[in-house]
């Protein structure tokens, strides 16, 4: 199935992640405990079965299906190995974060592990100090950047098309 332009889904507005998309997507909110995950059907069968057989494989919590916003819920630790899961299945991923623009970026993020940055740093410096100095972030393409002054956040969109590296799996 062919992928929309970029020029199209990084205009679509936050919340919306249409079952219409061809790649898998992830938002995270730093006001909500469980990521909000949905994929595209797997070409051997259902959303579902895919999402319950890779959380069974990967040790997972069991994700939730969200009725209201249609997408499961996955708690937010998951992200990097959902973001692998879905690389390897799909070749791509949006990945949709939201940052503080008021937390300044300290030595716990330059020195951090796993895909947990909320800082102003927007990930560009998570890690780096147990990466070379790249930041976690830096293989992925920023495909949209909002600001939102009344709530302090930045919203970034990424097109995630390589694995995580070892830092964020924490092995490094």
């Amino acid at each position: 199935m062919p992928k929309l332009p970029k020029s199209v889904t990084h205009r679509l507005p936050l919340g919306y992640w249409g079952d219409h998309l061809p790649q898998p997507s992830v938002e995270k909110r730093p006001d909500e405990t469980r990521m909000r995950v949905r994929i595209p059907k797997p070409d051997y069968g259902h959303k579902k079965g895919w999402i319950i057989r890779h959380a069974s494989a990967t040790g997972l919590t069991f994700p939730d299906w969200d009725d209201e916003e249609r997408c499961y819920r996955v708690p937010k630790m998951h992200l990097a190995q959902f973001i692998n899961a879905a690389v390897e299945e799909w070749g791509d991923c949006s990945v949709r974060l939201a940052f503080n623009t008021q937390e300044r970026c300290t030595p716990a993020c330059k020195h951090g592990t796993g895909a947990a940055c909320t800082c102003s740093c927007l990930g560009a410096n998570h890690g780096a100090a147990r990466n070379g100095g790249e930041g976690v972030y830096a293989a992925w393409e920023r495909v949209s950047d909002v600001t939102d002054e009344t709530a302090g956040l930045r919203i970034v969109t990424f097109r995630v098309s390589d694995p995580f590296n070892d830092v964020v799996r924490g092995a490094a």
